[in-house]
């Protein structure tokens, strides 16, 4: 009986050994929600716990996360590993974002026999941020090597909110030029923030071109990191037909053309003189390189001028569209020989993607005519002497105009003072070049009737009859003379003498 009674002891010791390590330290896998309902772009902390299991928590598969999430690790930590390869805990933090809203599974995870419960969680739009994302391309169906603008607008109830990076388009596929950003408010009081891209594509087929997800900081929310997963774009690029050439432009293109240098005022150039033949093209794609080798092809310099190597240069202007080029090309030009002369017309090819045809942009040759130096500076030399020659006349004339009027004046003071009839005679006399006898003085004067009838009265006066009227001689004489232009035979003479 004691022997039986020691065997029912052990057997009920074992069997207390053994039922207590099953129930204490059976492997559990737990799944720790902070919570269970938030706003799309909100993060969600999400706890793993593991206990009493020999399987390694941090290389656990979470791959059924990415269907609905973006994830990423945060924290984990362990605790003492056992004889039996069993860790005690091990715990692994997550922080997850949302790809879209609705309501999402977080789908049960395994870690060898440990299985954790399926959850949900309840994901709303974001509506303290008011978000709203839309992106786009101009046109969908663009062909190979074709710019093509994309945008992504990001539409918000207030503008307390920036991006911490710019977005970007995560492709291999098509070669990317950032256009930059601007904000504007709408007419409905929300706000937009729009990213512009060219977009280039290097490859036929179907484009699917994906963004990066966006990390967004709300000053309204501090210490809340936010981040939206952007909408992708998607576009089927065309085959371009086998012809084109690699450089030829896919995008209409303008140009314009003038001449500078030579005479500020407008003048023709001289033979010898600099001049800058300046071009300015502007178009989507174009590029200084392709721009060049066109150059290269189309510039032929013409008799009598020489062109010299192109400078090409990129602009910026407040009248660019997005993605378009402004390239300015400076040619100098040396005129060799004077005459009329023409800078070469010039025909700029670029395929049309509307119509599927080639088009052209037309500059029309532009005249120039060239002036000989030599030629130039005998005729400002012959300018120049018969504007001395008309100087020197006009000084003629206006000294003879002063002496005239100096005789004139010095006349009709003498007939005025006069006491007699010889003294006016003797002040007729007075003239420069005047003969002695008065007849002759008539006809040296030229003198019309009513200075003839004048001057023989006074002769008359002077050797007849001694009662003639003194002051009607004089009066007669005055007035004769006023209408009469005095001759001087002698030229430039001093009425003094």
């Amino acid at each position: 009986m004691r022997r039986w009674r020691w065997r029912w002891l052990w057997v009920c010791l074992a069997a207390l050994l053994l039922w207590a390590p099953a129930g204490a330290d059976t492997p559990r896998l737990q799944v720790l929600p902070e919570t269970t309902r938030l706003e799309l772009g909100e993060p969600l902390i999400l706890r793993l716990r593991a206990e009493h299991s020999a399987g390694d928590l941090f290389a656990l598969d979470l791959s059924a996360l990415d269907r609905d999430f973006d994830w990423r690790w945060e924290q984990r930590s362990r605790g003492s590993r056992g004889p039996d390869r069993v860790w005690a805990r091990q715990e692994l933090q997550l922080r997850l974002y949302a790809r879209r809203s609705g309501e999402l599974a977080l789908p049960a995870l395994a870690l060898l026999d440990a299985r954790s419960p399926p959850l949900t969680v309840q994901v709303q739009a974001p509506r303290r941020l008011g978000l709203a994302l839309r992106a786009g391309l101009e046109h969908d169906m663009p062909f190979l090597r074709e710019p093509v603008l994309a945008w992504l607008e990001i539409d918000t109830d207030h503008d307390q909110f920036e991006l911490r990076e710019p977005p970007r388009i995560l492709s291999r596929a098509v070669h990317v030029e950032a256009l930059g950003r601007s904000r504007e408010r709408l007419a409905d009081g929300r706000y937009r923030l729009r990213y512009q891209w060219l977009l280039t594509p290097l490859y036929p087929g179907e484009l699917a071109l994906p963004l990066d997800w966006l990390a967004v900081h709300d000053f309204q929310r501090q210490g809340v990191q936010l981040r939206y997963l952007a909408p992708g774009l998607r576009a089927q690029v065309r085959e371009l037909p086998a012809y084109l050439p690699v450089d030829l432009p896919l995008a209409p293109i303008r140009a314009s053309q003038r001449l500078e240098g030579g005479d500020p005022q407008g003048a023709e150039p001289l033979q010898g003189e600099p001049l800058l033949w300046v071009l300015d093209v502007r178009g989507r794609g174009l590029s200084p390189r392709a721009l060049e080798r066109w150059l290269a092809r189309e510039l032929t310099a013409p008799e009598g001028l020489r062109l010299h190597a192109p400078v090409i240069r990129q602009l910026d202007g407040p009248d660019l569209s997005p993605g378009e080029r402004l390239l300015r090309v400076e040619v100098p030009v040396t005129p060799r020989a004077g005459g009329d002369h023409a800078l070469p017309g010039l025909r700029l090819p670029w395929f049309d993607t509307g119509t599927g045809r080639l088009a052209v942009t037309e500059l029309p040759a532009l005249a120039l005519t060239v002036r000989d130096p030599l030629r130039v500076l005998l005729w400002r030399s012959a300018l120049a002497l018969l504007g001395l020659a008309l100087s020197l006349l006009m000084l003629w004339g206006l000294l003879a105009w002063l002496c005239r009027l100096r005789v004139r004046r010095a006349l009709r003071a003498g007939i005025r003072q006069a006491a007699d009839a010889p003294a006016m005679a003797a002040a007729l006399r007075a003239v420069p070049g005047s003969p002695a006898a008065l007849g002759r003085w008539l006809r040296t004067q030229r003198a019309g009737p009513a200075l003839t009838r004048a001057v023989r009265a006074l002769e008359v006066a002077c050797y007849g009859q001694a009662g003639a009227d003194r002051e009607a001689l004089r009066k007669d004489l005055l007035a004769a003379l006023r209408g009469h232009r005095l001759v001087l035979p002698g030229g430039f003479v001093n009425p003094s003498r």
